[in-house]
């Protein structure tokens, strides 16, 4: 599997999160990191890469995805809602967007932040 992250989108993320950490891509299904937040419920995906200091703390991120800002884990079961190439990309109105190659649009809102 692989996740391209397009040139706008590492632009703008350079300046929202450390680029030299590991990258998660968690499924928002309330499995995996505890986020003391509500986990939404409805027919729509929702992701979020985190920017973590180092991915080992985490070992339901199980599966690497291979990409050009570094290798991105994701929970096992979470790949299956992915196509085998994918795009992180920026919306029309600035909007971080996950692209599947078949899917087309997989989370048109995705989140993107540090994760301490």
């Amino acid at each position: 599997m692989k996740i391209v992250v397009d040139k706008d989108a590492i632009k703008r993320m350079e300046n929202e999160v450390p680029m030299n950490q590991d990258f998660l891509l968690h499924l928002d299904d309330g499995q995996g990191i505890d986020f003391h937040e509500h986990v939404s419920c409805g027919l729509t995906l929702h992701f979020r890469l985190l920017s973590v200091a180092d991915h080992t703390k985490y070992p339901e991120y199980e599966i690497e995805a291979e990409s050009n800002i570094g290798p991105i884990y994701l929970k096992d079961y979470s790949s299956m809602y992915l196509d085998p190439e994918n795009t992180i990309r920026l919306g029309s109105y600035g909007e971080y967007q996950l692209i599947g190659i078949y899917s087309g649009n997989i989370d048109a809102n995705l989140s993107v932040s540090r994760y301490d």
